[in-house]
């Protein structure tokens, strides 16, 4: 599946959101209907995505790894769990 956030409109909260999981790993995101909560929330899920596919893969051994590979492995993954 493949979202497109070219329109995406970046919010004041974004950097705050940013913190907040980088900080404790999980936030709730609450808010009136419309406000861009889920849009917010499915940016930071595609930011994360990208840096563990384009560089956190390589950062455990030091090997540089195939991005397309990374997606494969991560969606096999998300798979996996999801059918537990």
């Amino acid at each position: 599946m493949v979202f497109d956030m070219k329109g995406y409109i970046p919010r004041i909260a974004d950097n705050i959101l940013r913190d907040e999981l980088e900080s404790k790993g999980a936030v709730l995101i609450a808010g009136p209907k419309w406000c861009g909560k889920s849009t917010t929330a499915l940016q930071q899920a595609i930011d994360y995505y990208d840096g563990l596919v384009l560089s956190d893969g390589s950062r455990v051994d030091g090997v540089r790894r195939d991005p397309e590979r990374m997606r494969l492995l991560l969606r096999f993954y998300a798979r996996h769990i999801s059918r537990r």
